[in-house]
This record gives C-alpha cells, structure tokens and sequence, in this order.
C-alpha cells in the first residue's frame, strides 16, 4: 500500500514537471520565466515556510547575486543584491547539487560564519546551478526554517527544473537580445 501511495506521488511529481515545461516554453520575458520558476518550484517541493531564490552569476565578480524569492507563506518578492552565502558559493565552485539536511550538524559548512549573516534561520536547504554552455549561470535554492525538509529525491526534482529552467532562462535573454536588436534597426 506505501508502495503504490509512493509511486502514485512521484507519477503527479513527473506529471506537474511535465505542465512546467510545457509552460516555461511558452514564456518569452526573462521577468515572467523566474516568476514562473518560482512558483512552480514552491508548488512541486515547497513545505510550511519554504522560500525558493534565484540567483544569476554576476559575470564580473563571479558571485551568486538574487534576483527573485517567494516563499509559502508571503507573496512573490523582487529583492535584488542579498549576497551570496557559503551555501551558493559551495553550489557554483562545485556545480553538483546541494543537499543540506541540517545546517547545524553539516560537517562542510561553518554554521558561526552563517548565523552572523543569516536573514531568517536555515534548517535545511536544496540548491542546484543553473548551467549554460558547461557554464554555472545561476542557482535556483529551497531554504526551510526545519532541518530535514528535504530528501534526495527533492533535489532530483529540483536538478531536473534547474535543467529546464536553464534553457527557458536561456531562451527568454536570447528573445530579449533579439528584441533589443530590433528597436535599434
């Protein structure tokens, strides 16, 4: 019976992942794929009090720079400029995914440095990059206040909207550049 109800689950995950690209797709501007991006995350792997980021590489400093959050529980934010953590800088030196089950107890991370400069506390987090030509370009993250929030099978889903994501972000700053073009013609 667990069996089914888990295989049931992962079949409306795969079905929801499947309505997101199709989705995604069909979104031209940069502004409307990370609104789009945001939401979808939080739907398919938000818990209470979720907040998933996005993050774009800043071509010249190297770091990870916010462009969007939203969490469960408030609206879509556009909060520009939060900088980088230990968590994003590990996720872009590495390009793996993340998984951090419990923040106090992670072995790779020092937790005093964090909680100096931690906005709201962390207790878990998923985090993959988004990657452009082998290119780390972003960081698409899923922070909770509670630790264990997050299993392995969430940062699958999660790496495989970073995939998609990748390409639509992709997609939406060529159709941008197109556009910008074409106003100077």
């Amino acid at each position: 019976e667990s069996r089914s109800r888990a295989l049931r689950f992962k079949l409306r995950r795969y079905d929801a992942l499947s309505l997101f690209t199709e989705k995604l797709n069909q979104n031209l501007s940069l502004d409307d794929t990370i609104i789009m991006l945001l939401g979808q995350t939080l739907i398919l792997l938000g818990h209470e009090k979720t907040i998933c980021s996005v993050y774009f590489v800043d071509s010249s400093s190297g770091e990870a720079v916010l462009q969007a959050a939203k969490s469960t529980t408030t609206e879509y934010t556009s909060v520009k400029g939060k900088d980088s953590d230990i968590f994003n800088q590990w996720a872009l030196k590495h390009t793996q995914p993340l998984l951090v089950e419990d923040t106090v107890n992670d072995f790779r991370f020092d937790i005093k440095k964090l909680k100096s400069s931690a906005t709201c506390p962390i207790g878990s987090l998923i985090a993959c990059c988004l990657v452009s030509q082998n290119t780390p370009r972003g960081i698409v993250r899923l922070d909770s206040p509670f630790a264990k929030s997050f299993t392995l099978e969430d940062l699958r889903v999660l790496s495989t909207i970073a995939d998609i994501a990748s390409v639509a972000i992709d997609n939406a700053r060529y159709y941008q550049y197109l556009k910008e073009l074409a106003a100077k013609d």
